[in-house]
């Protein structure tokens, strides 16, 4: 496990809920606007815990999410930088090759004057 620290700190956080929400079992009055209803104050703590949970759950797994697209597009740019790159030192090869190709030639030219000249 690589951080058994965060394991800890969740435990000792949910047991702090459980004990706080089974010494406030007594009933009380919610109030939604349109609609109210007698529940037991556990309920209430538990579902606000939850729904509090599932937010979070929510914006980190979002966040995370925009971060990997983030990342990939940056990989995906320096990828592309990396093989124009390359394809600019292939041409730049590539005309060099020529350069030397007619070089070759020229001396190979050359070579056969010689040879004639010496026949």
């Amino acid at each position: 496990m690589k951080n058994p620290w965060r394991l800890i700190l969740f435990l000792l956080l949910a047991l702090l809920v459980a004990i706080f929400a089974v010494l406030n079992v007594a009933k009380v009055t919610v109030h939604f606007g349109f609609m109210t209803a007698q529940w037991p104050l556990i309920v209430i703590i538990l579902g606000a815990l939850l729904i509090g949970a599932i937010l979070t759950a929510l914006l980190a797994t979002t966040t995370q999410l925009s971060l990997r697209r983030q990342l990939k597009k940056q990989t995906q740019d320096q990828q592309a930088q990396q093989v124009r790159e390359v394809e600019q030192a292939v041409t730049a090869y590539k005309k060099q090759l020529a350069g030397k190709d007619q070089q070759i030639k020229q001396l190979q030219g050359q070579l056969t004057q010689l040879k004639q000249k010496q026949h």
